[in-house]
């Protein structure tokens, strides 16, 4: 009754959400969460039941990451391919964020404390049965939910706020993450109009799920770039990892003067673009092969 109208809400604003699940009961929620898999929202891991995993030993939050996916996996939930985890009540500490890395997990929904700074930072793992590919994606949920306010002011208030928070957040170029209960305490109206705070930044705010955001952190991380030599011909080299680059790449150079050009010469055409105000350019290296 709640979480189809508000996919369908959020596919109707240009967006696509994250849906994070319980396995206590689960199979009850299988034709929800399959319809809402259908419209392109991703479905990932939220715990075994409503309660915080903080403070537990190793041994209890490994034992309840399993329950979890077992239970996920028994009553056939489609979660992603690139599946998340975001703890009941922000409930974490380090040694979640080392289980969790032990387990076939790509990111972990942590709050602001777990990284420096407002980008997404890697766990890496040094136990589980495997190998990881990847390390652990840590992303920051920076946003409170709008809902997390109505304590302490009015509805319009909060969606007010945050608008301004949104705002903020896109001139800083911070990657945020912003929680929506899956049973709303907001009106229609207001669950629109905070929608909308991500719509009006469309042209230079990409929104986007946890899993695509984690999958493009770690190509991010995989991306090379070193210049070296005379300064007056340096020496660009430019590593793309092996399979190339699937998200759109840029690599920006700070020009010695203003409305400066770039001229390469190298085994690959590279189309090269300039800010306004003429003091930096981007060469555009997403089509590059893979190599160096």
């Amino acid at each position: 009754a709640n979480d189809i109208p508000f996919g369908k809400l959020q596919l109707s604003k240009g967006l696509k959400g994250s849906y994070y699940v319980l396995g206590f009961e689960i199979d009850k929620s299988h034709a929800a969460l399959t319809q809402l898999a259908a419209m392109g929202h991703e479905i990932s891991y939220e715990g075994d039941e409503f309660e915080s995993f903080a403070g537990q030993p190793a041994a209890q939050q490994t034992t309840r990451l399993n329950t979890m996916r077992a239970a996920t996996a028994a009553a056939k939930i489609p979660i992603s391919a690139h599946p998340g985890f975001n703890p009941p009540a922000d409930g974490s500490d380090q040694i979640t964020r080392q289980v969790v890395s032990e387990q076939p997990i790509d990111y972990m929904v942590t709050w602001v404390e777990a990284v420096d700074g407002c980008i997404p930072q890697f766990q890496t793992s040094t136990a589980g049965t495997a190998p990881r590919r990847h390390p652990l994606v840590l992303i920051p949920r920076l946003l409170p939910g709008v809902e997390e306010r109505l304590d302490e002011i009015s509805e319009s208030e909060a969606v007010a706020e945050n608008h301004d928070l949104v705002n903020d957040l896109n001139r800083m170029g911070c990657v945020a993450v912003a929680r929506y209960a899956n049973q709303s305490l907001l009106t229609p109206d207001a669950q629109s109009q905070t929608l909308d705070s991500y719509t009006r930044n469309r042209s230079t705010m990409w929104g986007a799920t946890g899993s695509e955001i984690s999958r493009w952190w770690v190509e991010r991380g995989e991306l090379k770039a070193t210049l070296s030599g005379d300064p007056t011909a340096p020496t660009l080299s430019v590593t793309i990892p092996g399979g190339g680059l699937s998200n759109e790449a840029v690599i920006w150079l700070n020009l010695p003067r203003r409305e400066a050009k770039v001229s390469l010469s190298g085994p690959q055409q590279v189309r090269t673009v300039y800010s306004e105000d003429g003091l930096v350019a981007g060469l555009l290296v997403r089509d590059l092969k893979s190599g160096n």
